[in-house]
């Protein structure tokens, strides 16, 4: 555990070096700690992750002489989607030491959080720390296949926000063939479609009642269909750990942190507002008169014609992650469809905190998530980290 809290010191210390107050010093922080954050991924052993040691290890050997047309026949259960088993194969022609694999899998993994924080955080340390502290990099070097289908969705978000919508569902094909549950990712498009407004939230909280009703019926109904019980089938049989819900103090925590930033943000945004981290789309050139020895000269200046996300698009987001956090009381592998919602937890609480005039208050709200996750990740990280995910205790690679 000392290793994830060095990290999490590393990551703190941003406000005591002022990691925002420019660009220059957002840029430098991100790429300081997540080369860190990386680099302990890549450098831990096989044996870090209940899914790294219980699996991928055992099979990653096999599939570079495997041939392409059997690649999906290498696991005993052949549910690895194809794209994985493609990407196995071809950084297996690097080396079939597993320790390429955690390489490689750590960067595709991590990196695509360190672009997404820093293209869209008012508060870069804020979200890096929450990265660590709600434990979604301990989740991510664990459940590989489903943590690199996600990199591949924050890639995409880049297209979303350009609205070009065509190009951001290819993204989501394409994450697909890393982990199928990537097709959740599809609802961002209606998120950015929509609205949010004051009456939404009582929608959404009859929304939520009916959900914890039925959603266990339909979740079972569902695995009735051929196609979706070969893919999901094996959670139907493999205890409440899987196709149960329970209520720990992880799902606990992982929920209610989740809805204090969701009720909070509803509290404080304004939806017809657009927020403020922009994204350069083009450069369209205006001409400015310009008058030097009694000559008038025109002057091509450009200029960047910017886009945001919404608030809407913020609040929808939000409420997803902590709808499919509930979802772990009723059938907890669909909480990991959280996963593709919780960086957005990770951008809007500092936005918000952003639009609050008052520092005193400002700071206040600041802290009291900021506690409230640190307490969740020193907790978690002793109690249940190795249990749920064996990550704690770290160990490196040569150490083993």
């Amino acid at each position: 555990m000392a290793v994830y809290i060095g990290l999490m010191v590393m990551a703190l210390s941003g406000y005591a070096f002022g990691a925002n107050k420019s660009e220059k010093t957002r840029k430098h922080y991100v790429i300081v700690l997540f080369f860190a954050i990386t680099l302990v991924a890549m450098l831990r052993s096989d044996q870090i992750g209940i899914d790294l040691s219980h699996y991928y290890n055992k099979y990653y050997p096999i599939f570079r002489d495997t041939s392409w047309n059997k690649l999906q026949t290498v696991t005993m259960s052949g549910d690895w989607e194809l794209g994985f088993c493609a990407f196995c194969k071809l950084i297996g022609y690097i080396s079939t030491d597993t320790q390429c694999f955690v390489i490689f899998t750590s960067i595709f993994t991590i990196v695509p959080y360190a672009l997404f924080i820093y293209k869209n955080s008012d508060d870069v340390v804020f979200s890096t720390t929450f990265f660590l502290g709600y434990h979604v990099y301990m989740m991510s070097i664990n459940v590989i296949r489903q943590a690199m289908a996600v990199g591949i969705i924050l890639i995409g978000l880049e297209a979303l926000k350009k609205k070009k919508y065509f190009r951001f569902i290819l993204y989501v094909l394409f994450a697909t063939l890393f982990h199928t549950s990537a097709v959740i990712a599809l609802l961002l498009l209606l998120c950015d479609k929509l609205t949010f407004k004051k009456h939404t939230f009582y929608l959404l909280a009859i929304v939520t009642v009916i959900f914890s009703v039925g959603y266990k019926a339909v979740f079972e109904r569902l695995l009735n269909i051929s196609s979706l019980s070969d893919l999901y089938g094996i959670y139907s049989s493999t205890g409440a750990g899987d196709s149960g819900g329970y209520i720990t103090f992880h799902t606990l925590g992982m929920f209610l942190i989740a809805l204090l930033i969701f009720i909070y943000c509803y509290l404080v945004f304004k939806n017809e507002v657009r927020w403020v981290r922009p994204y350069e789309i083009g450069k369209s050139c205006e001409r400015k008169v310009v008058i030097s020895k009694n000559k008038i000269i025109l002057k091509r200046i450009s200029s960047s014609k910017k886009i945001y996300w919404s608030e809407s698009m913020l609040m929808y987001t939000t409420y997803l992650a902590v709808l499919f956090r509930f979802s772990a009381f009723i059938i907890n592998v669909t909480a990991r469809f959280a996963l593709y919602f919780i960086p957005f937890l990770m951008i809007a609480y500092p936005h918000a905190c952003s639009k609050i005039q008052d520092k005193n208050t400002r700071f206040i709200f600041k802290v009291a998530v900021m506690v409230a996750t640190l307490v969740f990740f020193l907790f978690i990280g002793y109690t249940r980290a190795g249990k749920m995910w064996g990550t704690v205790p770290y160990q490196f690679f040569w150490s083993v």
